[in-house]
């Protein structure tokens, strides 16, 4: 069950990740599109 719930967080922890890369990405590409 522990490794379990360790696999899952780090999941999660990684989906969390991909979510920021990708929102960090747009703020970019919004950025350099205006400038």
């Amino acid at each position: 069950m522990v490794l379990l719930n360790k696999l899952v967080l780090a999941m999660r922890a990684d989906l969390r990740r991909r979510e920021l890369n990708l929102k960090e990405r747009d703020v970019l590409d919004l950025l350099l599109g205006r400038s």
